[in-house]
C-alpha cells in the first residue's frame, strides 16, 4: 500500500510538472501560447502580480515600452528625462 501511495504521488507530480505553463490563464491551444512562453523564458514578459498573463488583453504603452527595452537590451544613459505629460517620475514604467 505504501509503494502504491508513493507511486500515485510521484505520478501526480510528474503530470503537474509536465503540463505546467508559465501562466495559468494561457492555454496550450491559445494561438500565442508558444510566443508567450518564449518571451517569458527570455525574461521579456512576466505577467501580472497575481501570476496571470491576460493573453487577450490589449497591451498598454507602458507595457510595450518595457518589453521593447528588455527585448532589445536598451541601456539607459543614466539620465532620465520626462518626455510625456502623462508619465510621472514615480510611475513603475518611468525608467522604460
Amino acid at each position: 500500500m505504501k509503494k502504491f501511495f508513493l507511486f500515485l504521488v510521484a505520478f501526480a507530480m510528474t503530470g503537474l510538472v509536465a503540463n505546467a505553463a508559465s501562466f495559468p490563464d494561457v492555454a496550450e491551444d491559445h494561438p500565442n501560447y508558444a510566443a508567450i512562453e518564449a518571451l517569458d523564458e527570455a525574461g521579456v514578459v512576466n505577467g501580472f502580480g497575481d501570476g496571470t498573463f491576460g493573453p487577450d488583453l490589449s497591451v498598454t504603452r507602458a507595457q510595450a515600452a518595457k518589453m521593447i527595452v528588455i527585448a532589445f537590451k536598451v541601456e539607459a544613459d543614466g539620465e532620465r528625462k520626462k518626455y510625456f505629460d502623462d508619465v510621472n517620475s514615480d510611475d513603475w514604467f518611468f525608467e522604460y
